[in-house]
């Protein structure tokens, strides 16, 4: 409201991206600001993961699963990986989540290079899915897809109509 000459570059500082309940990485910020100016497309969306060395296995901890993936699936998809392309290397698939949230424990062998593996996880589509994005309002009683700054002027506007209409309300109720 402050910034009524705003560009949609200047949004995108107070804007980060979607946020989903889930999580998940958007590795292309370029595809963001192509998004918020036309107000539809898809991207990438990957799972957030780190890896942990021990004595005797390496694990990859998954943190976050993309967007509309079922988590018992994402690992049973995981494990299918595993046995169609004959991954020796891993050795488990695990779902450890608790109390302290997300955590999917995939083991692997210590001789194993675990980069490898996440890296080849990747490339197969088990650790990210691809999410259709497209801005539509209600513009004048009619569909429309907007950008951001119409999108924000189109809540604007109905945020403006809300209020009138709830104070002319109040207002008849006390006369």
């Amino acid at each position: 409201i402050s910034h009524k000459n705003s560009k949609i570059d200047d949004l995108l500082g107070f804007i980060k991206g979607p946020d989903f309940p889930t999580g998940g990485i958007i590795k292309e910020g370029q595809v963001l600001k192509q998004l918020y100016e036309t107000g539809s497309g898809s991207f990438k969306l990957y799972s957030k993961t780190h890896i942990e060395e021990g004595k005797n296995i390496n694990q990859i901890i998954i943190d976050e699963i993309p967007y509309g993936k079922d988590k018992s699936e994402f690992v049973n998809n995981i494990d299918r990986v595993r046995f169609a392309n004959k991954l020796d290397a891993i050795l488990e698939v695990r779902d450890e989540t608790g109390m302290e949230g997300l955590k999917i424990a995939i083991d692997i062998k210590k001789d194993s290079d675990p980069n490898n593996i996440l890296n080849f996880l990747f490339s197969k589509g088990c650790l990210s899915t691809t999410i259709k994005f497209n801005m539509l309002v209600i513009d004048h009683y009619h569909p429309k897809v907007c950008n951001l700054l119409e999108v924000i002027d189109c809540y604007i506007e109905h945020q403006v109509e809300v209020i009138t209409r709830r104070s002319n309300y109040d207002l008849k109720k006390a006369k």
